[in-house]
């Protein structure tokens, strides 16, 4: 039996709950992104997406976290940081 590679990118921590994303990392930058510019979700995304948006969207930590886990903090805290 194979054993997949499981990246850490893919587990955000929630209340000291590990949760798994299986999305691309390039999805969840988009997301990210789109939370930062402010885009609403567009209505016809799968559960899996809505609930990563809506945990990043919880609290900027959180989304800071996230970006540095997916290798674009700096991109992102210099948005974060009024919220501090």
């Amino acid at each position: 039996m194979f054993k997949k590679s499981i990246s850490k990118s893919n587990f955000i921590v929630i209340n000291k709950i590990e949760v798994y994303f299986s999305m691309e990392p390039q999805l969840k930058k988009k997301i990210l992104f789109d939370v930062l510019d402010g885009i609403p979700s567009s209505g016809n995304e799968s559960e899996e997406v809505v609930s990563y948006r809506e945990t990043i969207e919880q609290s900027y930590l959180t989304l800071e976290e996230e970006a540095m886990n997916l290798g674009i903090s700096r991109d992102v805290i210099e948005f974060t940081e009024d919220f501090r």
